[in-house]
């Protein structure tokens, strides 16, 4: 919400920039709002002890992880299919 106010002040200078204590107030009575905060909430605490950097490093792995078990497959069916010409007579 505080960037949505921002967002177009160079288009519009009298537009605000924060948002006053009351309209916060409001916006976080909004349902969608109290959701997304509930999510939040579950999410961390499903993260556990670990920092923002061991979190990359770990959707890294798991990532490069997923790719290469991928492409070797698809390397070994490739291998696969191309085998009648390595064979020995």
């Amino acid at each position: 919400m505080k960037f949505v106010c921002s967002m177009s002040r160079s288009i519009d200078p009298r537009r605000p920039r924060k948002l006053t204590a009351m309209q916060s107030a409001s916006v976080n009575g909004l349902l969608c709002i109290v959701k997304l905060e509930k999510r939040i909430a579950i999410r961390s605490r499903a993260r556990g002890d670990l920092d923002g950097e061991e979190r990359y490093q770990q959707a890294t792995y798991r990532h490069l992880s997923r790719v290469v078990m991928q492409r070797s497959a698809e390397c070994s069916s490739e291998i696969h299919s191309r085998s009648h010409y390595f064979r020995l007579y």
